[in-house]
This record gives C-alpha cells, structure tokens and sequence, in this order.
C-alpha cells in the first residue's frame, strides 16, 4: 500500500525552499532590536513594554511555516491511486473483408457460406489480438462497415444483419474490396 502513494503535481514541493528562507528573514528581524529599543533609554523599556525581555511570539512565524506545508502538500496533489505506467501498444492494423454476394447464399455447406463466413469473422473477433479491426464488404461494390477499432465488440454487433442482400449491386469484385480495406 506505502509503495502506490505518490504526488501527482511534485513540483510544487519546490515552493518549500523560498518559505523556509521567508521564515527564517522574519525570524531574524524579530531578533534585532525593535523600534523602542533604538528610540527609548532602556531603563524606561521594562515600564513602557508589556512583557519586558520577551520578544515577540513565534506563534505567528509557527502557523504561517505549517500553513504553508500543508499548501504545498495539498497542492502537490497527494494520492493513493496507482500511477498510469507506459506500456507498449501494437499499433498493428487488421482489415477483414467480407463477401456479400449472392454466391454466399449457396447451400453447398450447411448452413449456408454466409453463416460459415459470420462464424469465422466472430472467430477472429474472439481472439485475443492487439491492435486494431476493422470490416469492409464487397459484391458489385465495396463498402466500408467498421473503421478500424480495438474495440471488437462493435464489429460482432455489425455481423448479424450483414447479408447479400443489403448490396446495391450484385457481382464478385474482390479486387474492389481489396483496395476499399486501405481506406479504412
């Protein structure tokens, strides 16, 4: 527990130094002589003085030194929280691209190779890959589904209503697909 506390705003600990020196000057002025002293003859001192031989109280210089601790500590921002550590992030960038046309209707696998290909895309989608996915579909014309994402959630939600009939037209353009992944 000791080992996650840390100050979010450190620096603020460099007002300490300026406040010790602040004190210290004020310290050393009540030391010298006050103004009565240099004016008056110092038998008449202890009658015109409230408390002959006492300086005046430290209790000012005290409350103003812990005032200004605890404003710097609160301002140095205190926490107990974990500090975000940096770790590598795989920026590697993964573009599936999905046949829509009507030869996906086909039943020569059961169910069908539409419902083969959803499957496999989830299967994707359920590995535990780094970086980012996205899901371009094409038949006559290649569109853009999901931009690239980490977040694999949003592309399985894309993947139930996506059926070769939602094209506007028909045909096998692959090619097309293929570049439209690019602009991902």
């Amino acid at each position: 527990m000791p080992e996650s506390f840390h100050f979010l705003q450190p620096l603020w600990f460099w007002a300490l130094p300026p406040a010790l020196l602040v004190l210290w000057l004020l310290h050393k002025q009540g030391e010298k002589s006050t103004a009565w002293q240099r004016v008056c003859d110092a038998g008449l001192l202890p009658y015109l003085l409230t408390r002959p031989g006492s300086g005046s109280s430290k209790l000012p210089l005290w409350l103003l030194g812990i005032g200004w601790l605890l404003a710097v500590i609160a301002l140095a921002d205190p926490v107990w929280e974990k500090q975000p550590q940096p770790v590598f992030r795989n920026e590697a960038a993964r573009v599936v691209v999905l046949d829509l046309s009507n030869s996906m209707l086909s039943p020569d696998l059961t169910p069908s190779r539409m419902v083969r290909a959803r499957f496999k895309v989830a299967d994707i989608l359920d590995q535990d890959l780094d970086g980012q996915l996205g899901l371009v579909v094409f038949a006559g014309d290649a569109f853009v589904v999901a931009p690239l994402t980490s977040d694999a959630e949003t592309i399985r939600a894309l993947l139930s209503p996506l059926e070769p009939g939602l094209m506007p037209s028909q045909g096998s353009r692959v090619d097309l697909g293929l570049k439209r992944r690019g602009s991902c």
